[in-house]
This record gives C-alpha cells, structure tokens and sequence, in this order.
C-alpha cells in the first residue's frame, strides 16, 4: 500500500533551529516555512557552497543575503575549514557526523543578528559584474513528522518564480516578511504574445504562461546522520531591466519609466564593472585592518602582497572598463568619441 503524504516549501533545513527559538507559533511557522536567499562575492559560488555543505552545514545561515551598499558591506564570515582525509570517509560512511560550529566569529554573529531582524528597507541584490550571485534556497518536505525531503517522482519537476510586491496606498518602507500580504500586492510575469506582461497574482500557484525558473539539488549529511537535499536557483539578477521594462495588464501602461537599451549597456559595461574594482580595494583595506575579528593579523610582507595584488586587480578592471567605454561611445555617442580623442 503507498501512502501519500502532502509536502510543502520549507526554509532550508540548517535555519530551522533558528526559526524554533521563535515566540509565537505564527512566527515560527511563518519562519520555517519562508525560503532564503544566498549572497556569494564570488563566480566560485556553487564550489562555495558545497564545500560549506559537506563541511559544516550549520553555517549556511551566514550566507543569507543582507542590505548592503559598496560602502558597507555586508560582514564576511570566514567559510569552515576543509575536512582531512580521514574524517571526509567517515562523513561518507556516517560514522562521523557534522556537530554544529562554535560560533565566535564576530561577523557571522553581526550577519546572523541582521538577518533575524525585520527589515527597514528592501536588499539590494547587486549585478553579477559587481561580483555578487545570489541563489534562492528551500527545501521540499513531507508533512510528517521529522519533516523528512520529499523526493520528486513521476515526472515532478521543482521551480521557482520570480514574483514582484506593489505597495498599495499609503505603504511606505519595506514589505515585513510575516505582514506584507496585508499591504502588498502581489504579481507574476506571464508571456503574453511574446511580451512579458505583469498580472496579479497570489500564493495558490503559478498564473497560466508564468515564467518558471529552474531549481537544482545538492545533498549532504545533516547532523541527525540522514541525508539531506537542499534546492536552489539562479537569481536572475542581470535582467533587472527587463523585469523593470514588462508592462502591467491593467490598462497596459509600463510598470516603469521605460528603460533605454542603451544605458542598460552602460550600466552592465562600464559603471557596474566600475564598482567592482571599488569591491576590489575595500577588500583589501578590510584584509590589511589589524583588528579583523578571527584569525591572525597579516604581517607587513603580507600587507604589501595584498596591496600589490589588489592594485594589479584594479587596474586590469578599470581598463577593461575604459575600453568598454570607448566602445560604447564610439557606437552610440561617436561624436563624443570624436572630440575626446
């Protein structure tokens, strides 16, 4: 006899004791049950994060994305040291399993205290030419006790979609992840001949023709000894025009100022490839500041090397930049090309 159990999205498996300390259990349902996002600084971002989980799952909470400007960024957690041989084999054959970090890292403790408190102002997610990648993360489980993974079969596949938030009159500031259906309207993006089209939409599943991005699996050895699969997409943050360009069905008027092609280029080319040699550089102030807060201070040898390295960086950057530039404005602008020389 096959029982059938219902399943539901969860947040991903290590934020659950976080979503238990909660009070209320509003709270702690709604918590259990909201997806996050992953922000990485790096296109090593899928290495990243397996290596985290194999390593030490229970540090997955500090990649959770966080406001952040190129001024300040958000605290960098230093990632979970690599296993040796010995204990790599004994995680695969579960006669070790990951026990949960001592957390002492003051950045991860800062991350974490900025991700549990409700937001002010909505995040920022950032061009991947700025060097950040951000995945959304959940899980799919049973209803049953132990919430155990609910295995995909008879031709199931899982996405996800990307969804916008419209404050009705009066809203101001950021929509409160346990409060916002109240405030907020709710809309999908649909193709309608040929041309993405905004329409309302709600929490029952997705509208006919919406666009649905695809979700991908990796699993790992949890700390009660099972097997774990968390699943994760591509946040497709490098069409941020054309989401902001797609017309809204009521009354068919641009959900947004029209965007121009051309300062699209402009922005993906030269002024966001711009910003990531300022990464550049406050990465390297902070990796020469003697009062990090783990690990040992560099020495002034290593000062020097991160300073040269950082600079060598930014100048590679900045001239790929320029030549964009030139480039662009030979194409669209050429008699400013022309009078610049």
């Amino acid at each position: 006899m096959i029982v059938r159990h219902d399943k539901r999205w969860a947040a991903p498996a290590p934020l659950w004791d976080e979503a238990r300390e909660l009070a209320g259990r509003e709270a702690r349902a709604e918590a259990l049950g909201r997806p996050t996002i992953l922000r990485f600084a790096s296109d090593r971002f899928m290495d990243e994060l397996a290596a985290l989980l194999e390593r030490d799952p229970s540090m997955l909470p500090d990649l959770r994305a966080v406001y952040e400007t190129w001024r300040s960024p958000a605290p960098a957690a230093a990632p979970p040291p690599p296993l040796d041989g010995v204990t790599r084999r004994l995680r695969q054959e579960r006669s070790a399993l990951p026990g949960p970090t001592a957390l002492n890292d003051n950045a991860a403790l800062a991350r974490r205290a900025i991700a549990r408190a409700a937001p002010t102002q909505p995040a920022k997610l950032y061009h991947p030419a700025a060097e950040r990648f951000y995945l959304v993360a959940a899980c799919l489980v049973c209803e049953t006790p132990g919430l155990p993974d609910h295995a995909p079969a008879g031709g199931e596949q899982v996405s996800f979609l990307m969804r916008r938030l419209r404050p009705r009159a009066g809203v101001t500031g950021a929509p409160h992840p346990a409060t916002w259906q109240g405030q907020w309207d709710e809309e999908g993006l649909v193709n309608e001949g040929g041309q993405p089209v905004w329409r309302p939409a709600d929490a029952r599943g997705p509208l006919d023709g919406e666009e649905r991005l695809p979700l991908f699996g990796m699993s790992y050895l949890a700390e009660d000894g099972r097997r774990r699969r968390l699943l994760a997409g591509l946040v497709p943050v490098a069409r941020r025009d054309a989401y902001l360009g797609a017309t809204r069905a009521a009354g068919g008027a641009p959900s947004a100022a029209p965007v121009d092609g051309r300062l699209a280029v402009l922005r993906a080319d030269v002024v966001e490839v711009r910003a990531a040699a300022v990464g550049i550089r406050d990465r390297a102030v902070a990796a020469n500041n003697a009062s990090l807060p783990f690990g040992d201070p560099p020495t002034p040898e290593q000062k020097i090397a991160l300073t040269r390295e950082a600079d060598d960086q930014i100048q590679v950057v900045s001239w790929y930049a320029l030549l964009d530039l030139s480039a662009f404005l030979g194409e669209h602008v050429p008699y400013v090309r022309q009078a610049i020389g």
